[in-house]
């Protein structure tokens, strides 16, 4: 890719699995909009699903028709996408690939050549694989241990992140970085005045709504004794609590 020297943009990737509802996947979307204000954006997704609207050249790296979920298969399947990653970083003069989630942070560890990688991490990753148990947690622990420093830098979403990835997976802490989610402000303000669904009107009492998995690692019970304190020290029983999500561990 030829580049105008005298109006240069850098080139920048996202990896991630797909754009399909979550919590990571609203912050790559957020993020491809903001850094396509300065930067040529190259969008790496497994499949195109997307629920959310992003901005960049989207590239598809996995055939749709592979529906194979075999251990060699995924494996396989792994492989390719390093090779693709290496090719498109390449071609396309791409100087730092950032991803999202544990199986793109661990492709792109893998791809690292001579440009950058940034891993993203978004949640206490040592509570939550001790609480999901099993073979899978085992393999994903020696993949953020062993995988991880090879990248150029790890972002965690908050100081507690990072601290879990330097104390239980024995990351160096200059290779850590604490940057907190992006917020897109004038969305949010937009969308807080269109009108809420039946569901969640409650004869004029306020609601608090908190969306997301319901799992320990969540913490929710933490929300629910400071709603109870709220109440308590209102004296009135004029809010409700709504909690809306499930168990799932996507």
């Amino acid at each position: 890719m030829v580049k105008d020297n005298k109006n240069k943009k850098i080139n920048v990737a996202l990896l991630i699995r797909d754009f399909n509802m979550g919590g990571i996947e609203k912050v790559a979307a957020n993020l491809s909009c903001i850094l396509a204000k300065y930067f040529n954006v190259f969008v790496l997704i497994y499949n195109t699903k997307s629920y959310y609207d992003i901005k960049g050249k989207v590239i598809q790296l996995d055939n749709l028709k592979d529906e194979n979920y075999s251990l060699l298969s995924r494996s396989s399947r792994n492989i390719s996408r390093i090779r693709q990653i290496r090719k498109i970083v390449k071609e396309n003069d791409i100087s730092v690939t950032i991803s999202f989630g544990v199986n793109p942070n661990m492709i792109n560890s893998l791809s690292k050549n001579n440009s950058k990688t940034i891993l993203t991490v978004h949640s206490y990753k040592s509570g939550e694989e001790k609480e999901r148990g099993g073979f899978h947690s085992k393999f994903i622990k020696m993949v953020i241990k062993h995988l991880y420093p090879f990248a150029s830098k790890i972002v965690g979403v908050s100081e507690m992140v990072c601290n879990d990835l330097e104390r239980n997976f024995k990351i160096k802490k200059q290779k850590l970085k604490t940057i907190y989610n992006p917020f897109m402000l004038n969305n949010i303000t937009s969308l807080s005045k269109l009108p809420l669904d039946n569901e969640f009107i409650h004869d004029g009492k306020k609601v608090l709504i908190t969306v997301g998995r319901i799992c320990k690692t969540k913490a929710i019970w933490h929300l629910i004794r400071a709603f109870g304190k709220v109440i308590e020290e209102r004296g009135e029983n004029d809010l409700i609590l709504q909690i809306v999500g499930n168990s799932h561990d996507s």
